[in-house]
């Protein structure tokens, strides 16, 4: 269902084939992204109101895709999603379709990890339940910095 918040309507509705565990709004504000629990990606055109493409997450040669909890982000630039299975940043390109990174951050894999994704989209921030904070590049998968014993909160000013 599409709400028209400022006149307090409901726009449209549509159909799912998969029920959204995720929704995301696209930069440019004419498309969202719903992620389902069983890894399919639907994207919702929002000018005619149609939701006419699944794909799914899952790449062959990958591991994972969208696990169907967690967090999930867009780039700002509206080329690729973000999320995480376990210490795993996974980057999956809205174009190709596919999972084209897969970047450990060296999280411990039994342990449950958070993500936040910086406002440009440059660094993703992983922290476990043992007070281990680490930090990466979003385009490389490089290990920017790690924090143990941190009290810090996830986040980033502004998200």
């Amino acid at each position: 269902m599409i709400l028209d918040a400022v006149n307090r309507a409901v726009k449209s509705t549509f159909p799912l084939k998969y029920a959204p565990a995720a929704v995301l709004m696209a930069p440019d504000a004419l498309t969202i992204y719903l992620l389902s629990q069983a890894g399919e990606l639907t994207y919702y055109d929002i000018l005619s109101g149609t939701a006419d493409l699944s794909v799914s997450t899952y790449t062959p040669g990958f591991d994972n895709g969208y696990p169907g909890v967690g967090n999930a982000f867009v780039h700002p630039d509206g080329t690729r999603l973000f999320w995480n299975v376990g210490p795993n940043l996974e980057v999956f390109d809205l174009t190709t379709r596919h999972v084209t990174g897969q970047f450990p951050s060296g999280l411990p894999a039994g342990s449950g990890v958070t993500l936040e994704v910086s406002q440009d989209g440059s660094t993703a921030v992983m922290g476990n339940g043992q007070s281990t904070v680490v930090a990466l590049d979003t385009q490389f998968g490089l290990i920017l910095a790690v924090s143990q014993n941190s009290t810090a909160t996830l986040g980033f000013p502004g998200n």
